[in-house]
Parts: structure tokens; sequence; C-alpha cells
């Protein structure tokens, strides 16, 4: 006889016979939307005993407004909820499935995680808390048992606003209860302040710290004694996290004003995951003026991504380590999409000739665009503005040439960077873009300055397509666009490659991209 199973919601949901998990705030089950045909994990919420029937009333519906709050987050890092119900007196929410397993789950059984690593998931959840707060929305309960490492790499918070229904217990009764896992509750909220974006920032550093070092900040038995030593000491010394150390500190710190900002927390995580040393730090910001910049030193990256081979992947990287100074780029709501990390790139990109004071050349070449035909313009960039920082703010604007697109190098130097897809692609199918944008003049060798010319993208703009069968097999489709604003040259090269067939052309969706970006830079003040 067929196991008989629970189902919800008239029998669209259909759970397992036995809970994936629980803890202090529900119990979840694995379970099959049977309308959508899909697998869903569902949470039914642990409501506090001995409340009256009108305060079990008030919490129910404060569970169905959170959910609902937290169900209009869009970011790969915050698990999608799909629906929200009451059944049998309880709130019950339906969630996206996480292959995976939980951080403190991966840290338990496999230990202490690399800086590298460590500093990728704080970026990853770093964007994630910033897209909750620009909505509105709190955590409040940020901690390994929270954070869900999929199989695709991707770090997900899970439980966004659960805490807050709990927590309102304390409305309800008097008890003046503070909701949250002790040692991962931020200092203000033990002592009765309540709970703001930098209290979520506090539990983020708590939990990178136990990533990295394998054991919680703050550890005790016994709870007054642990909140006790939040209140009231800096966490214990760290002893692997390196780097990562005055992070983790910025972000603990007892007091909110003197916390990190979002801002600046994302900046040292991006400098950790590229693989920054410690004799590289500080790297240089890109708000610094132009002359400071050009005074930073160029960064060594420790190792390159890929090593020497042959075939495609490995021509298209060379195998040298690169020299690149990293980009300070905070990513907002529209990034990350993701949560989007930097990672080194083992390809030199070209450096640009003619900075400073060099002028051009008398007579430049096919490759070499001069710096305009068109009687001067008075409003002329005299630093060039930052098309990658734009894109990494931007990820929509990318995504139609590549989903899931990640920015694996950026030079300063020739305001450049190259994006591929956010894992290595399977065999058989290769995408890539490059972009680069100087002052003129400028050496962007490859860049078409003549051709079919693009109407309506700045003073000038020409686009080239080609395809061929390299000698390794690969079916290779370039398209290549050079535009000018002012005196500011735009590089785009866009690549396909297929082991089986010429990929359809993408002349189109580059356009429109190019599109986007004439507009964002006619849109920049001129510096």
């Amino acid at each position: 006889m067929a196991e008989e199973r629970r189902t919800l919601a008239e029998g669209r949901y259909v759970l397992q016979a036995k809970p994936i998990g629980s803890g202090g705030m529900g119990v979840v089950w694995r379970a099959v939307d049977t309308l959508l045909d899909r697998d869903v994990a569902v949470k039914e919420l642990r409501l506090p005993e001995g409340l009256s029937e009108s305060e079990h009333e008030a919490l129910r519906e404060r569970a169905i407004t959170e959910a609902r709050a937290a169900g209009r987050l869009n970011h790969p890092g915050i698990v999608t909820i799909h629906d929200v119900l009451i059944e049998d007196g309880h709130p019950w929410i339906v969630m996206g499935v996480v292959e995976g397993s939980s951080l403190y789950s991966v840290v338990r059984e496999d230990g202490p995680l690399s800086l590298r690593r460590t500093a990728e998931i704080g970026e990853g959840l770093l964007a994630a808390l910033r897209v909750a707060h620009a909505a509105g929305i709190l955590h409040r309960d940020v901690k390994p048992q929270n954070v869900l490492l999929g199989r695709d790499g991707r770090a997900v918070l899970t439980d966004f606003g659960i805490a807050a229904v709990i927590g309102a217990t304390r409305g309800l009764t008097g008890t003046g209860s503070v909701m949250g896992t002790l040692g991962y509750v931020a200092p203000e909220r033990l002592t009765g302040q309540g709970a703001d974006p930098a209290s979520d920032l506090w539990s983020l550093g708590a939990t990178l710290y136990f990533a990295v070092e394998g054991r919680p900040a703050y550890d005790s038995d016994d709870p007054a004694e642990l909140v006790a030593a939040v209140l009231s000491r800096d966490p214990g010394p760290a002893e692997r996290a390196g780097l990562l150390s005055p992070t983790l500190l910025g972000l603990m710190a007892r007091r909110p004003d003197e916390r990190l900002s979002a801002d600046v927390a994302a900046e040292r995580l991006r400098e950790v995951a590229v693989g920054v040393t410690a004799g590289d730090h500080p790297t240089v910001r890109v708000t610094m003026p132009a002359k400071e910049q050009a005074a930073g030193a160029t960064k060594r990256l420790t190792e390159p991504l890929l090593s020497e081979g042959s075939g495609p992947r490995a021509r298209r990287v060379a195998p040298t380590r690169i020299a690149a100074i990293i980009f300070a780029m905070a990513l907002t709501a529209g990034a990350l999409a993701t949560g989007y990390a930097l990672a080194p790139d083992g390809a030199p990109n070209r450096e640009t000739t003619g900075r400073g004071g060099d002028q051009p050349s008398a007579s430049p070449s096919a490759t070499t665009p001069a710096a305009s035909s068109a009687s001067p313009s008075v409003r002329r960039f005299t630093t060039p503005p930052s098309v990658c920082l734009y894109l990494a703010d931007h990820p929509e604007v990318i995504a139609p040439l590549i989903p899931r697109a990640k920015l694996w190098s950026a030079h300063q130097a020739t305001n450049s960077c190259k994006w591929e897809p956010g894992q290595d692609p399977d065999d058989g199918e290769l995408t890539q873009l490059d972009v680069e944008a100087p002052l003129l003049p400028a050496n962007l060798g490859g860049c078409p300055t003549e051709g079919e010319r693009l109407p309506g993208i700045g003073e000038e703009a020409y686009i080239s397509e080609k395809g061929d069968l390299d000698e390794h097999g690969w079916h290779d489709r370039d398209v290549r666009v050079y535009f000018r604003v002012n005196n500011l040259a735009v590089c785009l090269k866009y690549r396909q490659a297929s082991r089986t067939s010429m990929p359809p052309s993408a002349k189109a969706a580059v356009i429109e991209f190019t599109r986007a970006l004439d507009q964002w830079v006619k849109r920049e003040p001129v510096t």
C-alpha cells in the first residue's frame, strides 16, 4: 500500500514523510508542488506556546506580512519564496529548493574555509542583505545555519523575516525576549535597542568569522556568559583569518556607528576574493583623483586562474600571472543577481599608449582610432567614467549577452574588464565579453573604426562580425564594436564559440548592449 503523505493547500503540496530539518523557528520538509510539477521546501513556523488566541492570530498575520514582504525580494543570494499560507492554524512558507548544505554543516564536516572562499561567500551574502535593506527588510537571524551553499557555488540566505515574526512575541507578552541565536545577535539588540541594517552586518561578520576560523567568535554553554562576552569584549583572536581580520573586526564593532559600512565591507571582501596579498593592501579607490590613482602601485595577483594548456580555453587566457589594479566596486540591488565575485584572469589587457601627455601617432592605423575628425567638443572627459563599475552595478544590461556573468578581471590603468559566465561553461560552449574604455589617444587594436555604421550611438560607431572554424575545431563568432563619446573611446569584443556548429548571430544583442552603454556614458558628469 502506498505511503500516505501530508498535503497542504488542498493537495497542491505533497510533503515527504520525514522533515529534512528543524530548529527554533520551525520545521522544514521537502515537498512537490503538484500544480507546477516542481520540488519545493516547505517550512512550518513554530509559534510560541502559552499565548492567547488573539495573540496567536496577531502572530499569524505578522507571519503572512513578513513572508510576503520577503517574497518580493529578487536576488540569487536570497532563497525564493513561492507561497505563504495558513494550515491547521500555523503559518507555512513555500520556498525554492537549494541543492546543497548549510554553511554550518560544511564547516563542521569539512573544516574551516579558505580566505578566498570565505570572502566570496561574504560578498554574495552582503549583496543579498543590501537588496533586502534597500527594500526596508531586515533579516535579524544571519547565522551559519541560515546560509545555504548551493552546488552551483552560490551562497543563499534563508529565513528572511522569520525572526521578526517570532520576535513579535515581545510586544504581545511583555517578556522582553530577543529572538535569534546567541553569538550571532548584535550587541545593540541584546540591550533592547532594536534591529537595523547595521545589526545584520554584525551578524554577517560573526558568520564569516565562523566560516574562516571553524569556531564561533563567541562561544560558551552559559547563555548569560555569552551575552556578557558579546556586550563587553571583542571577538577572540582570529588565527586563520589573515587579511580578513580587519574586515571581521570592523563588521563586529560593538557600537553600530563604529561598524564598517556595507560599501567599505564590500570593497574589502572583494580585495580578498581576488587574491590581493598583504603587501598590496589597500587598493586604489576609483573615487580618488586621477593623479592619485595613477600613483597607485600595480597589484600582482597571487595565482593565475588557469594553467598552461592547448585548445581555445587555454588559447584565450594567457598562461602568465597578471598585474591588475583592483576596482573598488560596491554592488547594489541590481547586482547580484547573483552576488558577483571577481576572480583573477590570466589574460593581460593591452596597455594604452599615449597616456599622460603623449601624443598620438602621426598616421593612425585602422586599429588605432584617431581622436576625432569632428570639431572639438566642449564636453571632454579628463578621467574616463568607469564602464566596468557601471556594468557590475547593472547586471541586467549584460545578461542578454552572458546570463549570470562574472567579472573575471578588471584593469584600472586601461579602464577595461573581462566578463565570462559565473561558472566554467560546459565543454563545447564558450562566451566572453571584453570591454575597454580609455580616453583618446589610445591603442584599441582589433576594434573596427570603419565598416558598418551604427546610427544614433555616440559621435561615431562601427560594428563588425565574423565567423570561422579555427585549427582546434571550434566554431568562433566574434562581434566587435567601436564607439566614441567626445574623447572617450569604447571597444567591445564579444566572442561565442561552439564545438558543434556556428553560434547564431549575436549582432542585435550586442547593438542593444552598446546603446545602453552609450546612453549611460552620455549621462555621466564630465570629470
